[in-house]
C-alpha cells in the first residue's frame, strides 16, 4: 500500500468533484512508483530512454541494413566468417542423418517386425535425401541443403524453405524443397504493413500465417529487365493439412514474424575490431621496413623547405617513400632519424582476447572454441568445450524440430501414398501418424581432449546403467549402434573363417582386459 500525504489542494478537489480527484491522487501514486528501481533515480539512466515497440516494429525498419552489414561482416571479417563457419561445422557438419525409431507397441508390431520397418523406411529415406532431386534446384542433397538453410538464418535472420512436388522420369518420389532467401519475403510492390500483412506475411486474428506473398527476383538482383511479380502461397496444403512453406527464424518475443541475423548483437564491436585489427596490421607492417626520415640543418624552414633551400638537393629527394632497403642521398648538413613506431603493440593481444570473450558470449560460443585456441588445462578446455556443446546441441534440437522433422513427415507422406510402404491409419489418425513419425537424428560427434579418460568415463556410465550402447557410440562416434553392431559381428565372423581369431586368442585378449581393469583399479 502506497501512502501519499495529502495537501490542502487536494482534499479541496476532492470535496468539489471527487472524480478528478481520485485521478489526481492515482497519477501521484504512479509517479511515485515510477521512481521504485535506481535505474529510475539516477541520472544517466533517465537519459537512457530506448523505444517501447513491438518485435514487428523495431525488426521491420533495422532488418534491411541488419542483414547487409551481417552478410559483410562474414565475407570481409575474419572473427565473424569464423565464429559463423564454427556453428554450420558443429551443428550440422556432414548432416543430421535419420534413425527410424517408430512406437511399435502402440502400432501393435513385434519388435522385429518394427526393425525391419524401420529399415525399410530409412532405405528409402536415404534414398531421396542422397539424391539431387530431393533440390529443386537438383544442385544440393538433404544433408548439404541443411547446411544452407542453417547458415541462411545465422546469416539473414531467417529462411523459407517451400516444400513442392515435381514429377521427373528419374526420380521416384517427386517431394521437393526450394531454399527461398528472406529477402524475397515481403509485401507485394513493396506496399506499407496493414494490421493482418505484416512483412510479406498474411496473418488471421490469431495471429497463425495464412498466405506467404514472394517476390520472383532478389530486390537486389541487377541482371534482369522485366517487372518482378509476387506469388501468393498458402501456408497450409488443403489437401494434406501440412505446411507448404517452411519459416524458419529464432523466436524471442510474442508476435514476432521476422527473425534477425546472428551477429547483431555483436555487430559493432566486430567491425571495430576488425578495423583495429587492419590498423594494428598495416601499423607492424610500416614497422618492419627500414624508415628514414632526413630532417634539414635548423632554419631551413622544416622539413617540407628542404628542397628550395639546400643546395644540391635533386628531384628524386622529394619523393618520400616507405620502401625496404631503400637508400636516400641525403644533402650536406641534413640529420638523419629513425622511425621508431613501437610496434608491434604488446597491448594488442590482451585487448584483443579481452573483446573475443565478450563476442563469445553474445555467440554462445567460448572464446577459446571461437579461437580454435586450447592453452589452459584439461579440465577448463573441457569445460569449454561442453559449454559450447551445450549450445550446438541446443541448435541441432532446433533444426531437427523445425526444418528435417517437417521435411521427413512430407517425405513420409508421399512414401505411404505410394504404398511403398503398408501404414495403417497414418492418413486419418494423429497418433498413429505420431508413432510412425518417431525418429532421432545424429550429427557429427564432438571432439575429444583425452580419449582415454573419455573411454573410461562411458565405461563407467555403461556398468553401472547411466548410458546405453547407443547413446554412447553417438556420442563418440556419430554412428548409430544397431550398424556398427551389425557390422562388427560381419567382422568378427570373417576374422574366424580366416582363422585370424579363435578360442585361444580369445582366451588371452579376455585375461589381458582383466589384468588392465585390475591395474586401473
Amino acid at each position: 500500500m502506497v501512502k501519499m500525504g495529502e495537501s490542502f489542494i487536494d482534499k479541496a478537489i476532492q470535496a468539489v468533484a471527487p472524480q478528478w480527484g481520485l485521478k489526481r491522487r492515482e497519477a501521484r501514486i504512479r509517479l511515485k512508483l515510477s521512481d521504485s528501481y535506481d535505474i529510475n533515480r539516477r541520472r544517466y539512466s533517465k537519459e537512457y530512454k530506448p523505444t517501447n515497440a513491438s518485435a514487428n516494429a523495431i525488426i521491420s525498419h533495422s532488418v534491411e541494413h541488419l542483414r547487409n552489414v551481417s552478410r559483410d561482416l562474414i565475407r570481409n571479417n575474419p572473427m565473424a566468417c569464423g565464429a559463423i563457419k564454427k556453428k554450420k561445422i558443429s551443428v550440422i557438419g556432414r548432416g543430421l542423418k535419420l534413425q527410424p525409431r517408430i512406437d511399435y507397441e502402440y502400432l501393435g508390431l513385434t519388435e522385429l517386425d518394427a526393425d525391419k520397418l524401420e529399415q525399410k523406411i530409412k532405405r528409402s529415406f536415404d534414398y531421396w535425401a542422397m539424391s539431387k532431386g530431393c533440390d529443386a534446384s537438383r544442385q544440393s542433397n538433404f544433408y548439404e541443403l541443411q547446411k544452407l538453410v542453417y547458415g541462411a538464418v545465422l546469416e539473414s535472420g531467417e529462411a523459407l524453405v517451400l516444400i513442392t512436388g515435381k514429377k521427373t522420369k528419374y526420380e521416384k518420389y517427386r517431394t521437393r524443397l526450394q531454399i527461398i532467401e528472406a529477402d524475397r519475403l515481403s509485401n507485394p510492390n513493396y506496399k506499407q504493413n496493414t494490421d493482418t500483412l505484416i512483412n510479406g506475411i498474411e496473418y488471421n486474428q490469431d495471429g497463425e500465417p495464412l498466405y506467404y506473398y514472394i517476390c520472383d527476383k532478389h530486390p537486389g538482383e541487377v541482371f534482369y529487365s522485366r517487372k518482378v511479380t509476387w506469388k501468393r502461397i498458402p501456408a497450409v496444403n488443403q489437401t494434406t493439412g501440412y505446411r507448404n512453406i517452411l519459416h524458419l527464424f529464432k523466436k524471442d518475443r510474442p508476435g514476432q514474424g521476422k527473425g534477425i541475423p546472428d551477429l547483431t548483437p555483436v555487430i559493432e564491436t566486430l567491425k571495430k575490431l576488425g578495423d583495429y585489427t587492419q590498423h594494428e596490421l598495416e601499423a607492424a607492417s610500416i614497422s618492419a621496413l627500414f624508415t628514414v626520415f632526413l630532417r634539414p640543418e635548423t632554419g631551413t624552414g622544416g622539413f617540407g623547405a628542404l628542397a628550395p633551400t639546400a643546395a644540391g638537393v635533386n628531384d628524386e629527394i622529394l619523393n618520400y617513400e616507405l620502401e625496404p632497403g631503400t637508400v636516400v642521398n641525403a644533402p650536406a648538413g641534413s640529420d638523419i632519424d629513425f622511425a621508431n613506431p613501437n610496434r608491434p603493440n604488446v597491448n594488442f593481444d590482451p585487448f584483443f582476447i579481452a573483446m573475443v570473450r565478450q563476442i563469445g558470449v553474445a555467440l554462445g560460443l567460448p572464446y577459446e572454441i571461437l579461437l580454435q585456441h586450447f592453452s589452459s588445462s584439461y579440465s577448463a578446455s573441457r569445460a569449454a568445450m561442453l559449454e559450447a556443446w551445450t549450445y550446438f546441441y541446443t541448435e541441432r534440437n532446433w533444426m531437427v524440430d523445425n526444418f528435417c522433422a517437417p521435411v521427413y513427415e512430407a517425405f513420409l507422406w508421399e512414401s505411404f501414398a505410394l504404398k511403398d510402404i503398408n501404414a495403417a491409419g497414418f492418413f486419418y489418425d494423429p497418433l498413429v501418424r505420431y508413432a510412425y513419425l518417431g525418429a532421432q537424428w545424429n550429427g557429427d560427434a564432438r571432439g575429444q581432449i583425452d580419449e582415454l579418460k573419455e573411454a573410461k568415463a562411458a565405461e563407467i556410465f555403461l556398468n553401472k546403467g547411466i548410458k546405453t550402447l547407443d547413446q554412447v557410440t553417438r556420442e563418440v562416434t556419430g554412428h548409430n549402434w544397431v550398424e556398427n553392431h551389425r557390422q562388427s559381428v560381419k567382422e568378427n565372423n570373417a576374422r574366424k573363417d580366416a582363422g585370424l581369431v579363435n578360442e585361444q586368442t580369445l582366451t588371452e585378449q579376455s585375461e589381458l582386459l582383466e589384468e588392465d581393469k585390475d591395474l586401473n583399479d
